[in-house]
C-alpha cells in the first residue's frame, strides 16, 4: 500500500516536471535588435555588456522571453534610419524621437554642457544664452541633435567623428569649447588619460534625456515597451539599476539625478 502511494507520488512529480520543461522550451523567444551609437559609458560595442543602457535593458528583460541583439551605427545614420522607421528599437536622445511613431522610455537623465580648458580660460566661463557662445569655436560630434540650434545661434562649429577626437581637438586648442553630454564628457577625458582637474564646464546647460524608442508600427511594440518599462522600474526598486550605474561611473560617482 505504502509502496503504491510512493510510486504514485513520484509519477505525479515527474509528470509535473516534464510539463514544466515542455512549457518552458515550447515558448518561442522573441528576437529583437536594439540599435545604439558608440557613446560610452551609456553604450559602446567594446564595453562589457555593451554599456550601461544595454546592460540595464538586458537586466530589465531577464525574466521575459527575449533574445536581444545589440548593433551600433554612427550617430547621423542612426538618426536618419530612425526618422525613416528603418530601425524599430534604438537608444537615442529624446529630442530625436517622433512620439507619433515611437513609444519612449527614459533610461538616463542627462544634460548637454560646454567643456573648456582652464589653462586657456583661467577665469570661469559663464553664458546667459547661446548668443554668447557664438564668439568661440565649438567642437561637436557629427550628427549631434544640438547642431541645428548652434547654427541658428551663429556658432562656428568644428565637427568631429567621435567624442575622443572632439576632446583631442579641445586639448590641442583647435576648438575653444566642446559640447557633449556631461557624463560622457568626463568619461571620455578619463578614457584618454587627461587630468580631469584641467577642465571645467560652463553654467549653460540643456536637458537631453537618453531614451529607448520602440516603433509603434511593430505588432508587438506596445508589449516590448511595457516589458522594458516594468522591468526597468523593478530593477530600480530592487537596487540592481544603481549597481549597474556604479559599474560604469564608480561607487559614489554616479552623477546626481542621472537615474530617472
Amino acid at each position: 500500500m505504502f509502496r503504491k502511494y510512493i510510486i504514485k507520488k513520484l509519477t505525479l512529480i515527474i509528470m509535473s516536471l516534464l510539463f514544466s520543461f515542455s512549457s518552458l522550451y515550447g515558448q518561442e523567444k522573441k528576437n529583437i535588435i536594439i540599435y545604439g551609437i558608440n557613446f560610452p559609458p551609456l553604450s559602446a560595442p567594446e564595453l562589457s555588456g555593451y554599456g550601461l543602457l544595454p546592460q540595464a535593458v538586458s537586466e530589465s528583460l531577464k525574466e521575459k522571453n527575449y533574445n536581444i541583439k545589440y548593433k551600433f551605427l554612427p550617430m547621423a545614420r542612426l538618426i536618419s534610419n530612425l526618422k525613416n522607421e528603418k530601425i524599430k528599437i534604438a537608444f537615442i536622445n529624446k529630442l530625436e524621437v517622433d512620439t507619433d511613431k515611437y513609444y519612449m522610455k527614459i533610461l538616463h537623465n542627462s544634460k548637454v554642457v560646454f567643456f573648456y580648458k582652464k589653462s586657456k580660460f583661467p577665469k570661469k566661463l559663464n553664458f546667459s544664452d547661446l548668443s554668447e557662445v557664438a564668439k568661440y569655436r565649438l567642437g561637436v560630434v557629427r550628427g549631434a541633435p544640438t547642431i541645428d540650434s548652434f547654427k541658428k545661434a551663429g556658432i562656428i562649429i568644428e565637427l568631429a567623428t567621435d567624442e575622443t577626437n572632439n576632446f583631442k581637438n579641445l586639448q590641442a586648442e583647435r576648438v575653444d569649447l566642446v559640447s557633449t553630454v556631461d557624463s560622457f564628457g568626463w568619461y571620455t577625458l578619463k578614457k584618454i588619460k587627461e587630468n580631469l582637474k584641467d577642465f571645467a564646464v560652463t553654467n549653460l546647460t540643456f536637458d537631453t534625456d537618453t531614451v529607448i524608442a520602440i516603433s509603434k508600427s511593430t505588432s508587438d511594440g506596445i508589449q516590448i515597451f511595457k516589458d522594458i518599462s516594468e522591468g526597468y522600474e523593478t530593477i530600480k526598486r530592487n537596487g540592481k539599476l544603481i549597481r549597474i550605474f556604479e559599474t560604469y561611473f564608480g561607487k559614489g560617482n554616479v552623477p546626481i539625478n542621472s537615474i530617472p
